[in-house]
């Protein structure tokens, strides 16, 4: 992302915090349980810094200068173990991982292993690269770090997981997966599939061409892929037949803030496309708030929301109050804090104003929320607190003269996805007949800000999320994002879309 457009997308998320009109549930899991808005909830903050925060922020500014070129065995061994500490005591998913089978003593005592094998002192970007890679089983692509050296910028990232599709279809059929036929494929029609040469091989459920038929696409979902897999097929009479298959990539694009606000289809389904949020003086803002006026006939409506990143949860709901009066609890986030993230908070705005390095507005605001973060860490001192966990809900309330509602909700998503259309998902997760489609919807909240820790021999900054993201059923969502009910993939068609919402109106 450019320096740019990194700026805009964070001015942006501010913007969006400062006037929410939604309604959030801030609780407190160990005291009383309040409501307010998002925005009073910084007033409050940010007076309570102004009238007793006297605490120094120099503790907890970040050592610019500190990161050598090389480390020696000590150093490396030295930043090992605090890394162990500080994502045992404040990384959120590692209870989690710890129960799915991942052992993070074995994972860091073979990366011990592995860095000091050679007794010479080594790059510390290569022990930057190193840390990073034997924490990709978390799947996790909030962790992050950054190495300053003189003249020098180097940062590591976990990348997403996502999907690769092959554009071979399958159906399903007993317990076993028939390839259909297909002209790029020739040879594989009405070969069973046997085993393929990968371990995250997934068959990905995709749209059925008739009610109760089970279609999936052959793909991987992962963080890395290669370029083809190879995959082995037999016929009745139990041959074999082996084929290399390419895989293919979903190209992103963001939405541009130029572009039209939404796009609309009516009829008996009736299709809109949110592309972004809009001004209150647009036109095209009060064009798609008279929107539900017109769906009264429609007996499915479709909720297309890929690529809007910047759709604001507010904006959407203001327009969902006239379709449905149903009242629904969508996104959860669970914040775990301590004295240790709220310093790495600290430093992360402190990152982030070094980052911009301009004046204005955007630079006052970010040292404000540093003011936050500030008298937050010095209740925790003053009140020995060592951990306490608070719980956001994200709260919609409908209108009680809207319709009630009676149609098939179809929501379209993918990892472009902002506030807005992450609450659309969860929605499609509580309403009666509904379905999601598209692909994992990624990390939320996304682009929240989030401690960063400076390793004590290295100086590197690592940073990762102190907050989980839960369902309505208050499950783990993991760092992917919610996987859809069938998946999309650019060889399909809105036309096949719009034909599956009507076979679902069919008795």
């Amino acid at each position: 992302m450019s320096e740019n457009k990194r700026r805009n997308s964070l001015k942006h998320k501010m913007l969006l915090e400062a006037n929410t009109t939604s309604l959030y549930q801030v609780k407190e899991i160990q005291g009383m349980t309040v409501k307010s808005s998002w925005k009073l909830y910084l007033i409050l903050l940010g007076w309570l810094f102004i009238s007793t925060c006297t605490h120094s922020l120099s503790a907890q500014s970040i050592e610019w200068s500190r990161s050598p070129a090389y480390l020696t065995p000590a150093q490396v061994h030295d930043d090992l173990v605090a890394v162990k500490q500080l994502i045992r005591e404040n990384y959120v998913h590692y209870e989690r991982l710890q129960q799915a089978g991942h052992d993070w003593d074995q994972v860091f005592s073979e990366l011990r292993s592995q860095l000091l094998e050679n007794p010479r002192p080594m790059l510390t970007q290569h022990f930057q690269e190193k840390l990073l890679e034997a924490l990709q089983f978390t799947e996790d692509p909030v962790f992050r770090a950054d190495l300053h050296l003189p003249r020098r910028h180097y940062q590591t990232r976990i990348p997403l997981v996502e999907p690769r599709f092959t554009d071979l279809r399958l159906a399903k059929q007993g317990d076993r997966f028939r390839v259909l036929p297909d002209q790029k494929f020739p040879g594989l029609a009405n070969l069973w599939l046997n085993e393929c040469n990968h371990p995250n091989v997934r068959l990905f459920p995709i749209l059925p061409e008739r009610i109760r038929e089970e279609r999936v696409m052959l793909g991987i979902y992962a963080s890395e892929f290669p370029e083809r897999i190879r995959c082995e097929f037999v016929d009745e009479l139990n041959r074999k037949v082996t084929r290399e298959l390419l895989l293919q990539r979903i190209v992103k694009e963001l939405v541009s803030p130029r572009q039209t606000l939404f796009q609309a289809d009516e009829g008996r389904v009736f299709y809109v496309r949110w592309l972004r949020d809009g001004r209150k003086e647009e036109t095209a803002v009060r064009d798609f708030y008279l929107l539900p006026e017109r769906m009264g006939s429609a007996r499915t409506l479709i909720l297309d929301v890929r690529d809007n990143a910047q759709g604001s949860f507010s904006f959407i709901e203001r327009w969902l109050r006239d379709v449905l009066r149903n009242n629904v609890q969508s996104s959860i986030v669970r914040e775990k804090q301590t004295p240790a993230t709220i310093t790495g908070l600290l430093r992360q705005m402190e990152w982030q104003e070094r980052q911009l390095s301009q004046s204005g507005w955007l630079q006052d605001a970010l040292a404000q929320q540093r003011g936050v973060f500030a008298s937050m860490l010095q209740r925790f001192e003053e009140e020995s607190i060592k951990t306490k966990w608070m719980e956001t809900k994200f709260l919609f309330q409908g209108k009680p003269k809207s319709p009630k509602w009676n149609k098939r909700l179809i929501v379209i998503a993918n990892d472009q996805c902002g506030p807005g259309c992450q609450f659309l998902v969860g929605l499609s997760r509580q309403l009666p007949n509904a379905t999601l489609l598209g692909t994992n919807t990624g990390p939320y909240p996304d682009g929240n800000i989030v401690p960063m820790f400076q390793l004590p021999a290295s100086g590197i900054l690592l940073s990762f999320s102190h907050q989980l993201h839960l369902d309505h059923q208050l499950n783990v969502v993991p760092p992917s994002g919610q996987e859809p009910d069938f998946w999309l993939f650019p060889t399909t068609t809105l036309s096949s879309v719009m034909r599956f919402a009507n076979s679902e109106l069919e008795p």
